[in-house]
Protein backbone atom coordinates (compact mmCIF):
# COMPACT_ATOMS: atom_id res chain seq x y z
CA UNK A 1 0.00 0.00 0.00
CA UNK A 2 3.04 2.40 0.61
CA UNK A 3 4.58 1.69 -2.89
CA UNK A 4 0.83 2.39 -4.13
CA UNK A 5 0.43 5.75 -2.28
CA UNK A 6 4.24 6.56 -3.74
CA UNK A 7 3.91 6.06 -7.45
CA UNK A 8 0.50 7.39 -7.73
CA UNK A 9 2.01 10.89 -5.90
CA UNK A 10 4.66 10.63 -7.97
CA UNK A 11 5.39 13.50 -10.79
CA UNK A 12 4.76 11.69 -14.29
CA UNK A 13 7.19 14.28 -15.61
CA UNK A 14 10.17 13.63 -13.85
CA UNK A 15 10.38 10.16 -14.32
CA UNK A 16 12.47 8.46 -17.23
CA UNK A 17 10.52 8.06 -20.53
CA UNK A 18 10.72 4.51 -19.50
CA UNK A 19 9.25 4.45 -16.05
CA UNK A 20 5.73 5.96 -16.06
CA UNK A 21 4.83 2.92 -18.33
CA UNK A 22 6.01 0.60 -15.61
CA UNK A 23 4.02 3.09 -12.59
CA UNK A 24 1.03 2.10 -14.52
CA UNK A 25 1.70 -1.69 -14.93
CA UNK A 26 2.27 -1.28 -11.06
CA UNK A 27 -0.99 0.32 -10.22
CA UNK A 28 -2.79 -1.57 -12.28
CA UNK A 29 -1.55 -4.63 -11.16
CA UNK A 30 -2.18 -3.56 -7.28
CA UNK A 31 -5.69 -2.74 -8.12
CA UNK A 32 -6.38 -5.59 -10.15
CA UNK A 33 -5.77 -7.92 -6.76
CA UNK A 34 -7.70 -5.23 -4.53
CA UNK A 35 -10.67 -6.24 -6.97
CA UNK A 36 -10.46 -9.63 -5.55
CA UNK A 37 -9.85 -8.74 -1.76
CA UNK A 38 -12.94 -6.91 -2.03
CA UNK A 39 -14.67 -9.99 -3.22
CA UNK A 40 -13.34 -12.58 -1.57
CA UNK A 41 -11.76 -11.27 1.78
CA UNK A 42 -14.17 -8.68 2.58
CA UNK A 43 -17.77 -9.29 0.70
CA UNK A 44 -17.06 -5.15 -0.16
CA UNK A 45 -18.97 -4.52 -3.38
CA UNK A 46 -18.63 -0.61 -3.30
CA UNK A 47 -14.64 -1.27 -3.28
CA UNK A 48 -14.40 -3.87 -5.47
CA UNK A 49 -16.47 -0.93 -7.80
CA UNK A 50 -14.11 1.17 -6.95
CA UNK A 51 -10.57 -0.49 -7.71
CA UNK A 52 -12.25 -1.67 -11.10
CA UNK A 53 -12.74 1.57 -12.22
CA UNK A 54 -9.30 2.19 -11.29
CA UNK A 55 -7.75 -0.86 -12.70
CA UNK A 56 -9.35 -0.17 -15.55
CA UNK A 57 -7.83 3.51 -15.89
CA UNK A 58 -4.29 2.04 -15.48
CA UNK A 59 -4.60 -0.55 -17.57
CA UNK A 60 -3.52 0.02 -21.28
CA UNK A 61 -5.70 -0.73 -24.05
CA UNK A 62 -2.54 -2.99 -25.74
CA UNK A 63 -2.44 -4.97 -22.11
CA UNK A 64 -3.13 -8.31 -22.82
CA UNK A 65 -5.15 -9.01 -19.34
CA UNK A 66 -9.10 -9.98 -19.84
CA UNK A 67 -10.25 -10.62 -16.53
CA UNK A 68 -9.64 -7.08 -14.99
CA UNK A 69 -12.89 -6.21 -17.55
CA UNK A 70 -14.68 -9.41 -16.63
CA UNK A 71 -14.45 -8.85 -12.87
CA UNK A 72 -15.32 -4.59 -13.61
CA UNK A 73 -18.42 -5.98 -15.42
CA UNK A 74 -19.44 -8.36 -12.24
CA UNK A 75 -19.11 -6.44 -9.63
CA UNK A 76 -21.19 -3.73 -10.97
CA UNK A 77 -23.94 -6.49 -12.07
CA UNK A 78 -23.58 -6.32 -15.56
CA UNK A 79 -23.98 -10.25 -16.11
CA UNK A 80 -24.49 -9.53 -20.19
CA UNK A 81 -21.62 -7.94 -20.54
CA UNK A 82 -19.53 -10.07 -18.32
CA UNK A 83 -20.76 -13.21 -20.63
CA UNK A 84 -20.16 -11.32 -24.15
CA UNK A 85 -16.53 -10.26 -23.01
CA UNK A 86 -15.97 -13.80 -21.96
CA UNK A 87 -17.05 -15.02 -25.31
CA UNK A 88 -14.18 -12.80 -26.68
CA UNK A 89 -11.45 -14.80 -24.59
CA UNK A 90 -9.66 -17.28 -26.80
CA UNK A 91 -6.36 -18.50 -24.90
CA UNK A 92 -5.98 -20.30 -21.18
CA UNK A 93 -5.78 -19.56 -18.48
CA UNK A 94 -8.30 -16.70 -19.17
CA UNK A 95 -10.89 -18.60 -20.67
CA UNK A 96 -11.19 -20.59 -17.96
CA UNK A 97 -10.99 -18.24 -15.27
CA UNK A 98 -13.98 -16.21 -16.84
CA UNK A 99 -16.27 -18.55 -17.40
CA UNK A 100 -15.35 -20.35 -13.44
CA UNK A 101 -15.60 -16.70 -12.31
CA UNK A 102 -19.08 -16.14 -13.96
CA UNK A 103 -20.39 -19.21 -12.80
CA UNK A 104 -19.30 -18.44 -9.19
CA UNK A 105 -21.19 -15.25 -9.70
CA UNK A 106 -24.06 -16.71 -11.09
CA UNK A 107 -23.92 -19.37 -8.21
CA UNK A 108 -23.68 -17.84 -5.37
CA UNK A 109 -22.99 -14.64 -6.32
CA UNK A 110 -19.38 -12.42 -5.34
CA UNK A 111 -21.42 -10.18 -2.01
Amino acid sequence: NKIKTILEAADITALHPSEPEWREEILWFWYHHAISCAIWRYKDQSAACAFAAKALEYQRDSHPNKITRLLSFLVNDQLAEAEAWAEGIESEPEKGTAADLIEIYKNRGFF
